[in-house]
C-alpha cells in the first residue's frame, strides 16, 4: 500500500471487479453503484498503480496519465483533497513513491503574481504533490489532471496549453475518467462526445499509440441489471470506445448474517430494562440479563462483556428478527413498525419500539460478513430519516379570533391573507392582488408567475393594533393622510375599497391598511419598509424559505444532540447544484456560529481583567490559544497559519455583514473606541443648535465613527511579526472603502463623509428635527457639523507620536479608521442595551433616544439584557458547541 491506501480494508466486490477489468483485461468500464460505495477507488487505484509501476521501471517523468473530468468545480475540489491526502500519507510513511496532480480550472492562477486569481493565497493552501499554477503545469504537467469539460475545450484551443498534449507527452495519456456520467445527456452529452473525440485525435497525433481507457461513474445511470445494455450503449457513444454489458458494474447490498433464529420473545417492559442495564452496567443489570437468557434458552459466555451477552440474548428474540425483516430494503414509518412489532402491547408502542431499537444498537453479536469475515457488530444498524418541508407561506385570519397559520387551508372562519415581514423590524404586511369589482375590489392571492399578464403583488400595512373595527357608516370621518393610500379591508369577505369612498360590503368587520409603493424594478416587491424605513435587497418578503436556511438550522441542531462518536448527518437533494450550495451554506453558517461562540468564550474569560475592553489583537491572541487548546486546528498547522485564522475570525466579526445576528446584534457584546489621549470632543456639538452634554457628544461621536466600520472604511492591522490580512481573505460581501470629505468623484470604493444624503447626515438631521428646527436648516447644520468633526479629527491626529498611531490613517487622498483603537466588551445579564421600539434593532448607546437607523422613526428604550426575548442565535453563541462540523458534498443523486 506504500501508506497511500489501507491494506487492512478489503475491497468491495464491485471495486475488485472494476479494477481487474481495467488493469488486467484493459477494458473500459462503467461503475454504476450507489452513494458512498467507493466508486472513486475503482478508477483511482488503477491510475495510481500504473504511475507506481512506471516509477518501479524508472520510466516515470512528467506528463498526464489520467484526465479526471467533473461537471462542477466543487466536485473536482473534493477529489483534489483526496489526492492531497494520499500524497501526504505517502510522505508520512517514508515511501519513495511520489506522484503529482493539478486542478486546472478558470480559478487556477497563472503564477504567484496573479492577483486576480489570488495567486499568493493559493500558495498557502498547496497540498502535498499538488501543482497549483498554470505555469508550472505547462512546464511539468501533472500525472493526474483535474478539470471540467468547459476548461478542457479551452486547453485544446490555446497554444500556451499545448505542452499538456504535445512535445511527446501525449504518449503517456492512458485514462479518461468521467465522473457523474449521467450529467452528459442530450445536447450536453453530444458536446462532451465531440470534445472527447477531439481530445483523442489530438493525443494520437501527438504520439499516443494505444487506445485510451474510459471509465464512467454514476449512482443513477443504471437502475438495475436490466439497464446494463442501455448503459453500455450510452457509454460507447459518449466515449467513442467499446463498452459491453459485462463492462457495466453494478453493486448489491449484502446483509450481514447474525447467528440466531429467534425462539421466543421478550416483553415491551423487558426491552426497557435491557437498555437500563446496558447503560448502568450494575450487578442487578447483569442478573437481569442472565434471567432473560434463561427465559429464551440462551447459554451466556461469562468471559464476554455485557453488550455481547445482551447481543446473544436478543439474537434469539423473535421480535429482533421480525424487525430486521420489516426494515430490510425499504424505509418504513415508525408508527407502522411499532404496531407490527408490538401488536400484543396496549401501552405506548412507539416508545416500546424505541427501547427495542436502543437495545439492539447498544448490543454486540457475532456476525458473518462477505467482506470482513466474522466479528462483532450491533444487532441493528439503523438510520432515521427526517422529511422536512420548506415553508410555503404564512397566513393570517381575523375571525373568530386573530391567528397565524402556515397552511391557508387550515384557517377557520373568515378570510385568510398572506403575510410578508420586514427583514429588519418584523413589521407584518398583507400581500395580495386587488381584483376589481363594481363596488371596489377584492384582495385575492398574488400572481407569482412572471409570464402571467397580471404578474405582481401589492403590499398593505395594517394601521391599527386592534384586530378590526366595526364600520359605522359610509360618511364616517376620514383622517388626514397627506397623499397616503389608505384602504378599508373587510376581514370577512376580502372586499377592499379606498377610504372615503362608498363601502364595499356590509359585513361590518373592517381593518384599515396602507397600500405600499411598488418597487420600480420588481412588480412583486416594495422598495422599503413603511414602518422602519429599512432599504435593502428585498426588504419586505413573504414567509417563504428555500431549503438552505431552515435545513442548516435543523442539521446543526441535530448535530449538537448526537453523541460525539456518532455525529454524522446525511442530507439528500435531487439537484446537484442545490447539494453543492447547501454544503457550502451549512459549512459557512456553522463556522460563523462557531467563531462567534469561541470569540465570546475568549471575551468572557479575559474581558473582566480589562475594563477598557479587549482590542482586536487581544481577541486574536487569546483565540489563537483557544484554537490550539481545543485542538480545532490541524496539529501540523504553523503558528502563522493559526494566527491568521484567528485574526480572520475576529475581523469578520468586527466588520460583519450581518450585524443583526452578530454578538453585538443579539445583545452579547458591544464595540467601543478607546479615544487617543490627544483627542478632544469637538466644540460643535456642545454649542447651539446641538447643545449636547459632553457625554451625549461622546456617544454621538462613537455612533458616527462606527458608521465607518459599517461601510468598510477600516484599516486592517496586525502586530509584528505577523503580516496583516488582505480584505479579500475576510470573504466579506462589502468592499473595503476609503472615506473622504466631499463627493467620491466616481472613484471606486470611495465614500463621502459629509454628503447630505449619507446616513450620518440624516441621523444628525433627525436629532435637530426633534428639537423643532426647520428641515433645510437641519440638513445644513448636519453637513457643517460633519465637516468640522472631520477637520478636528485630522488636526488632532497631527499630535500623534507616530503616523501609525493615528486614529484616522491616511490612504490615498482619504482616510480609514485605525482598528487598533477599537475595543470589545462582553455584556452581562445586568447590563443595558437600547432597543428600537419600531425596528427592534439593538444598539449599545443612544442619543436623544433615537434609533441609529437614519430612516427609522422609532424611539429607542433602555432594556436590561436579561429581559431580552429568546433568540436562536444568542442561544447558539452561548451553547457548548461541538468543535468541528465537517461538511462534504456527495456527488450522487437519488433515483425514484
Amino acid at each position: 500500500s506504500n501508506g497511500a491506501f489501507s491494506i487492512h480494508r478489503p475491497l468491495y466486490r464491485h471495486q475488485e471487479l472494476a479494477i481487474r477489468k481495467v488493469v488486467t483485461e484493459r477494458r473500459n468500464v462503467v461503475v454504476a453503484t450507489g452513494t458512498g460505495s467507493g466508486k472513486t477507488e475503482s478508477f483511482l487505484l488503477p491510475i495510481i498503480n500504473q504511475i507506481f509501476r512506471e516509477q518501479e521501471q524508472g520510466s516515470l517523468g512528467s506528463g498526464v496519465r489520467a484526465l479526471l473530468l467533473y461537471p462542477m468545480n466543487a466536485l473536482a475540489n473534493d477529489q483534489r483533497d483526496r489526492l492531497g491526502e494520499i500524497c501526504a500519507r505517502l510522505e508520512k510513511s517514508g515511501s519513495p513513491f511520489r506522484f503529482t496532480f493539478g486542478q486546472y480550472t478558470g480559478e487556477t492562477p497563472e503564477d504567484e503574481q496573479d492577483s486576480k486569481r489570488h495567486g499568493e493565497e493559493v500558495a498557502q493552501r498547496r497540498l502535498p504533490g499538488e501543482l497549483i499554477y498554470r505555469k508550472e503545469m505547462r512546464e511539468q504537467p501533472p500525472h493526474i489532471l483535474l478539470t471540467n469539460y468547459s476548461m478542457l475545450e479551452y486547453l485544446l484551443l490555446r497554444p500556451q496549453d499545448s505542452p499538456l498534449f504535445d512535445a511527446g507527452r501525449a504518449y503517456w495519456w492512458s485514462y479518461i475518467i468521467l465522473d457523474e456520467a449521467h450529467q452528459y445527456r442530450g445536447t450536453r452529452g453530444m458536446e462532451m462526445a465531440m470534445l472527447l473525440r477531439r481530445l483523442k485525435r489530438r493525443l494520437f497525433e501527438g504520439g499516443r499509440k494505444e487506445p485510451l481507457r474510459g471509465i464512467a461513474t454514476s449512482a443513477t445511470l443504471v437502475g438495475g441489471v436490466k439497464d446494463r445494455e442501455l448503459a453500455a450503449s450510452f457509454a460507447t457513444e459518449l466515449f467513442g470506445e467499446p463498452f459491453g454489458q459485462e463492462d457495466v458494474i453494478t453493486g448489491e447490498v449484502m446483509e450481514a448474517f447474525f447467528e440466531g433464529v429467534g425462539q421466543g420473545r421478550l416483553s415491551a417492559t423487558e426491552y426497557r430494562s435491557v437498555v437500563e442495564a446496558l447503560l448502568s452496567e450494575t450487578p442487578e443489570g447483569r442478573n437481569l440479563i442472565r434471567d432473560l437468557a434463561e427465559k429464551l434458552g440462551v447459554e451466556l459466555h461469562t468471559g464476554k462483556d455485557l453488550a455481547a451477552q445482551v447481543g446473544a440474548v436478543l439474537a434469539q428474540d423473535e421480535r429482533t428478527h421480525y424487525l430486521r425483516r420489516l426494515i430490510t430494503g425499504r424505509p418504513t414509518h415508525v408508527e407502522e413498525l411499532a404496531n407490527k412489532v408490538f401488536p400484543d402491547f396496549d401501552g405506548n408502542r412507539v416508545e416500546a419500539l424505541d427501547f427495542l431499537v436502543q437495545a439492539l444498537t447498544l448490543s454486540k453479536a457475532s456476525v458473518s460478513d462477505a467482506n470482513t469475515g466474522s466479528g462483532e457488530s450491533p444487532l441493528l444498524s439503523v438510520r432515521y430519516h427526517f422529511f422536512l418541508k420548506s415553508l410555503e407561506g404564512a397566513f393570517i385570519s381575523y375571525l373568530p379570533i386573530k391567528q397565524i397559520v402556515l397552511d391557508r387551508a387550515r384557517a377557520s372562519d373568515g378570510a385568510t391573507f398572506e403575510i410578508a415581514l420586514c427583514r429588519e423590524c418584523g413589521q407584518h404586511y398583507l400581500v395580495g392582488k386587488i381584483e376589481p369589482e363594481p363596488r371596489g375590489g377584492r384582495l385575492v392571492e398574488a400572481i407569482r408567475d412572471p409570464s402571467h399578464p397580471d404578474f405582481g403583488a401589492t403590499f398593505f400595512r395594517p394601521l391599527e393594533d386592534e384586530e378590526f373595527r366595526e364600520s359605522e357608516s359610509e360618511e364616517e370621518e376620514v383622517q388626514e393622510t397627506f397623499g397616503r393610500q389608505i384602504f378599508n379591508l373587510c376581514v370577512s369577505c376580502k372586499a377592499i375599497w379606498r377610504e372615503g369612498l362608498s363601502q364595499g360590503c356590509n359585513c361590518g368587520t373592517v381593518l384599515r391598511v396602507e397600500r405600499q409603493e411598488t418597487a420600480q424594478e420588481r412588480e412583486d416587491a416594495i422598495p422599503q419598509c413603511g414602518a422602519c424605513g429599512y432599504r435593502g435587497n428585498d426588504p419586505v418578503r413573504e414567509v417563504v424559505y428555500g431549503s438552505d436556511g431552515p435545513h442548516a438550522v435543523i442539521a446543526t441542531s441535530l448535530y449538537q444532540q448526537l453523541p460525539a462518536e456518532r455525529r454524522k448527518i446525511l442530507a439528500f437533494s435531487d439537484s446537484r447544484q442545490e447539494a453543492a450550495y447547501f454544503a457550502w451554506y451549512l459549512d459557512r453558517s456553522y463556522q460563523d456560529i462557531l467563531s462567534r461562540n469561541l470569540i465570546l468564550q475568549v471575551a468572557r474569560r479575559f474581558g473582566p481583567h480589562t475594563p477598557e475592553g479587549l482590542s482586536l489583537q487581544d481577541l486574536t491572541r487569546e483565540l489563537y490559544r483557544l484554537l490550539r487548546e481545543k485542538e480545532m486546528v490541524e496539529p501540523h498547522a504553523s503558528e502563522l497559519t493559526v494566527w491568521q485564522g484567528a485574526m480572520k475570525l475576529v475581523y469578520r466579526e468586527f466588520l460583519t455583514d450581518e450585524r443583526r445576528i452578530s454578538l453585538e446584534g443579539v445583545g452579547l457584546g458591544r464595540w467601543s473606541v478607546r479615544w487617543p489621549s490627544w483627542y478632544r470632543i469637538p466644540k460643535v456639538f456642545l454649542e447651539p443648535p446641538w447643545n449636547l452634554s459632553e457625554q451625549e457628544a461622546e456617544h454621538l461621536l462613537l455612533l458616527l465613527v462606527d458608521s465607518m466600520r459599517g461601510q468598510g472604511a477600516v484599516e486592517i492591522r496586525a502586530p509584528e511579526p505577523y503580516p496583516p490580512l488582505s480584505w479579500s481573505e475576510l470573504e466579506l460581501l462589502r468592499p473595503q472603502t476609503i472615506m473622504r470629505i466631499g463627493p467620491p468623484k466616481r472613484q471606486p470604493n470611495f465614500r463621502s463623509w459629509d454628503g447630505p444624503n449619507t446616513a450620518r447626515a440624516k441621523f444628525l438631521k433627525k436629532i435637530l428635527l426633534g428639537q423643532g428646527i426647520d428641515e433645510e436648516q437641519a440638513k445644513q447644520h448636519a453637513v457643517r457639523a460633519l465637516r468640522e468633526i472631520w477637520e478636528a479629527f485630522t488636526s488632532y491626529d497631527n499630535e500623534a507620536p507616530l503616523a501609525a498611531h493615528r486614529f484616522l490613517l491616511r490612504v490615498e487622498d482619504g482616510r480609514r479608521v485605525n482598528s487598533d483603537w477599537w475595543r470589545f466588551h462582553v455584556l452581562s445579564s445586568d447590563d443595558v442595551a437600547y432597543r428600537c421600539e419600531t425596528c427592534g434593532r439593538l444598539q449599545s448607546t443612544a442619543v436623544k433616544d433615537l434609533c441609529v437607523r437614519a430612516a427609522c422613526p422609532g424611539p429607542v428604550k433602555a432594556v436590561c439584557i436579561s429581559q431580552l426575548e429568546p433568540n436562536h442565535y444568542r442561544d447558539l453563541y452561548e451553547a457548548n458547541l461541538p468543535g468541528k462540523l465537517r461538511v462534504e458534498e456527495h456527488t450522487a443523486q437519488l433515483g425514484w
